[in-house]
């Protein structure tokens, strides 16, 4: 009857409907594109997840059929969270988004180096991915606090660019020969985290390249482009920066856009949003606090209201403040 007094035994008929069920969430156009990337949502080995699914598996198939009842269960779930919440908004062509959207085609079409600073939330990340989603010949690297030295920042790219070179010695030159083809485009988001020696070496790889680069980051990467106390050596670097835009924070049409999007018409809730979207955080708060509010909505069976959004909000805002 039961395999342990809490685990219930499943039989050859329903196995096998587990793998039915499993292989119609993979291949061109479902839900996981490959069995790798199923196995890995699922927190199964390929190989074993492989076996399973062929009905070769050798081992348990109680233990793993147990494994993909759960994970078939999670995306049940998700798929029905999905089907009841609100769309959120797309990427949204606000007036801050067309004047970075400049930056960045002036950097591609004259292989020049372009700068975008900003302050949190002010769609620097969202506009660099739109454009490197529908131009070619673009190519992104996030970097992260421990990517800041050469040979950090150098692995980043690699990964992000998904350039097959595994000798560190030749990741600057399989960077390059990447860079080279074509009318290229190498963005760097979270660019503050590199240090002046790791930026020289960016100037050199687009000097090798003929690409055009853009350094995309907070307030803090001007800094470390002026070479903080070595400003002479690094001149030549700061120098060569051409088309560039500082936003602090978003513009009044920018908020108005972002809630607008959200179909959001009442003016006490517009009046409200506009206040999250001027603090910290700006247009990525308001968008998660909407995303949320939507959630506790659709819970409570109620239309969306100032009550949820003020729930949200203030849940998010604790959270950020624990962090």
């Amino acid at each position: 009857m039961s395999a342990t007094n809490t685990e219930t035994t499943l039989s050859d008929a329903q196995l096998d409907q587990l793998r039915v069920q499993a292989k119609a969430l993979i291949g061109a156009g479902a839900a996981y594109p490959s069995q790798a990337a199923a196995a890995r949502d699922a927190g199964i080995g390929e190989s074993t997840f492989a076996a399973f699914l062929g009905g070769t598996y050798k081992g348990s198939n109680q233990a793993v059929g147990a494994e993909v009842t759960k994970w078939l269960s999670a995306v049940n779930e998700r798929r029905q969270i999905q089907t009841i919440l609100p769309v959120a908004p797309t990427f949204q062509m606000t007036s801050s988004a067309q004047d970075m959207l400049s930056v960045l085609q002036w950097a591609q079409t004259f292989r020049d180096f372009g700068l975008i600073v900003g302050g949190a939330g002010v769609s620097k990340t969202a506009t660099c991915l739109h454009y490197a989603g529908t131009k070619p010949q673009v190519f992104m690297a996030t970097m992260r606090p421990s990517s800041g030295a050469i040979g950090s920042m150098l692995k980043q790219i690699v990964r992000d660019l998904k350039i097959g070179e595994r000798n560190a010695g030749q990741f600057s030159t399989a960077i390059v020969e990447k860079l080279a083809v074509g009318q290229s485009l190498l963005i760097i988001d979270e660019g503050q985290h590199l240090t002046s020696e790791a930026l020289d070496e960016l100037r050199t790889l687009r000097d090798e390249a003929k690409c055009g680069l853009i350094l995309a980051g907070n307030e803090s990467i001007l800094g470390a482009l002026e070479g903080g106390g070595r400003r002479a050596h690094f001149a030549p670097m700061f120098s060569r920066v051409g088309m560039r835009i500082t936003i602090t924070k978003p513009k009044d049409a920018d908020i108005s856009a972002m809630i607008a999007a959200w179909g959001v018409n009442d003016p006490g809730e517009v009046r409200f949003l506009a206040g999250i979207a001027r603090k910290p955080g700006a247009l990525r708060v308001l968008d998660r606090t909407m995303k949320f509010a939507s959630a506790l909505a659709v819970g409570a069976g109620e239309a969306r209201s100032i009550d949820h959004i003020r729930s949200a909000y203030a849940q998010l805002a604790g959270a950020q403040e624990a962090a």
